[in-house]
């Protein structure tokens, strides 16, 4: 899938240029997730954000490492408190993207 080869390449660069903290917004079942993670990205740098509570518990399944964190990407700032937005490197997300 040229979606993860993508992630894959943009973490390995993420990880030369320092961008420690990641954030993935709708982690879904975990693709992205698990691309990021067999990169190279720390699990105690990558916060999954996900609205699906049946996806938040999947994901709580498959990576237990991993900080899941239940909540809508439209309230990110509400979801992960705003001393966490300051702290950004990275944000990796498939949404789809939906034009106004």
């Amino acid at each position: 899938m040229q979606q993860v080869k993508d992630v894959q390449l943009i973490a390995r660069e993420g990880e030369r240029s320092a961008a420690l903290a990641w954030r993935e917004i709708g982690g879904g079942t975990g693709p992205i997730t698990r691309a990021l993670v067999d990169s190279g990205v720390a699990p105690q740098h990558l916060t999954i954000v996900e609205r699906n509570p049946i996806f938040c518990r999947l994901l709580t399944h498959r990576f237990p490492n991993l900080r899941i964190l239940c909540g809508d990407a439209e309230n990110l700032s509400n979801v992960l408190g705003i001393n966490d937005m300051e702290r950004l490197g990275a944000v990796v997300s498939s949404l789809p993207r939906i034009a106004d």
